[in-house]
């Protein structure tokens, strides 16, 4: 379970970072929008397993929360 679990969150950081590229791209780099993709990174890393970045807002907890939310776990 918990391998199955961090194997997800590894995909779905992948995914999002694969999104911030494609964005990053196709932006017209205004401030705004660096800040966002900055931001967008943050939150991919510290759900990435292998990163383990902290997050000034998310802690394990919502990691967790996430993963009830996916697997529909009570």
């Amino acid at each position: 379970m918990i391998l199955r679990n961090r194997a997800f969150l590894w995909q779905e950081s992948q995914s999002i970072h694969s999104y911030i590229a494609a964005m990053d791209i196709h932006s017209d780099h205004s401030a705004n929008q660096q800040e966002y993709i900055d931001w967008a990174k943050q939150k991919a890393n510290w759900l990435n397993p292998l990163k383990e970045s902290e997050d000034e807002l998310l802690n394990n907890d919502h990691k967790v929360e996430l993963l009830k939310l996916i697997y529909k776990i009570e």
